[in-house]
């Protein structure tokens, strides 16, 4: 099952720059472990805890995602050893990027950050077409600064205590390289099918959806809209979608989960479209799930959620199928079902103060509840049981 974005993996001479993985804990901790890394970047503070690099590990994903950074690993491709970091932070208002990196001790004065500020620069002005790419560094930091400079980034000024650092706020040299090429370019098209998604507070939500007449399932118009779900739920990144979000108030949903690096506690399930859906809850145990819908972007919520259900349903081929599902993947599904009742995850708060943002829930809630949730994976090791089962698609 293909992501919803795919990173792109950069190859210079010596190395290569790829996604961070969660296997990748171990060698980083390793790698700042060293006081002398901190005091060349105000990114990384001395002495930095394991929960902290969890937590950082964890932020790639979601960050790359929201379109506001990207990190890669920087590994040497001659043994894939892992020696660093590093970044493009993009701005919402302009066609700029900021450019930060880290190489551990041990690989100083070797190129590899030269090497690599090389690869990530070309990158972002000849592949993400960007007009400006801009880092600050340190003072006292004269290894980046010729580093930079060798990437063609020249010196602009003097940025006023910009860096809370060492205990006192202080300036950096702002450097910037200005790219020569037109910013007018054609944007790749999303895939064609893609449609908006209804947004919180619109009337279509809370509508009871429509069941589907099984003569119509095999028409080309049904077909396309169950495509257009289907490309809608990938490029948005989500996990689940009924055709209501996309203003077709149908008893119809796309379900595809996949275990990611942020949030590796899910369990994988293959695309599947459950058309006249209805769900049987096979316990009495419910578990508190941190819910989240593309209709409600940036917040979470608690939401009691049952641990084990039966979906039976109509595939896109009008064949009949039952599924049972537990785990994580259950309160997914109970969450979809809900919106072809015209329910949203907040009708189950009992007050406004309830919900959370998203980068507050993880930054202080989602450490505690990672645990809690592998824990619960690890009880129902088989997320997904066919009791009468059909192709999907």
């Amino acid at each position: 099952m293909a992501p919803a974005i795919e990173q792109t993996t950069l190859v210079a001479d010596r190395l290569c720059l790829r996604p961070f993985q969660w296997s990748d804990k171990r060698s980083v901790e390793n790698l700042i472990a060293e006081p002398e890394l901190s005091e060349q970047t105000n990114k990384l503070l001395h002495p930095y805890t394991n929960d902290q690099v969890s937590s950082w590990l964890m932020s790639h994903e979601t960050m790359y995602k929201q379109q506001l950074k990207t990190s890669w690993a920087i590994t040497r491709a001659s043994d894939t050893e892992l020696i660093g970091c590093i970044t493009l932070t993009f701005s919402n208002d302009s066609n700029s990027a900021e450019i930060g990196y880290w190489i551990g001790k041990d690989y100083w004065n070797q190129g590899f950050a030269s090497e690599a500020c090389n690869a990530v620069v070309n990158h972002a002005i000849y592949d993400l077409l960007k007009k400006r790419v801009f880092a600050f560094v340190v003072p006292g930091n004269s290894a980046s600064l010729r580093v930079l400079e060798k990437c063609g980034l020249t010196v602009e000024g003097k940025s006023r205590s910009i860096f809370f650092f060492n205990n006192c706020y202080q300036d950096a040299i702002l450097l910037a390289r200005i790219s020569e090429h037109s910013t007018t370019h054609a944007m790749p098209d999303p895939p064609e099918l893609v449609t908006d998604v209804l947004p919180f507070g619109h009337p279509q939500l809370t509508e009871t959806a429509q069941v589907v007449d099984p003569e119509t399932i095999s028409s080309s118009d049904f077909q396309k809209l169950i495509d257009t779900m289907i490309d809608t739920l990938r490029q948005h990144g989500c996990m689940e979608l009924s055709a209501g979000q996309i203003g077709q108030p149908l008893q119809v949903l796309a379900i595809e989960i996949a275990s990611t690096l942020y949030e590796p506690y899910r369990e994988e399930i293959p695309l599947i479209i459950a058309i006249n859906p209805t769900l049987e809850i096979l316990t009495e145990n419910y578990f508190t799930y941190y819910d989240q819908c593309i209709s409600i972007p940036g917040m979470v919520a608690a939401v009691q959620r049952p641990a084990e259900v039966q979906l039976n349903a109509l595939d896109r081929h009008g064949n009949p199928f039952s599924l049972q599902i537990s785990g994580i993947s259950a309160a997914l599904v109970h969450h979809a079902t809900e919106h072809l009742q015209g329910r949203l995850y907040t009708d189950h708060l009992t007050e406004i103060n309830s919900l959370l943002s998203r980068s507050y829930f993880h930054q202080y809630v989602e450490p505690d509840y990672r645990f809690s949730m592998l824990q619960l994976k690890r009880k129902f090791k088989q997320p997904l049981a066919d009791v009468n089962s059909a192709e999907q698609e």
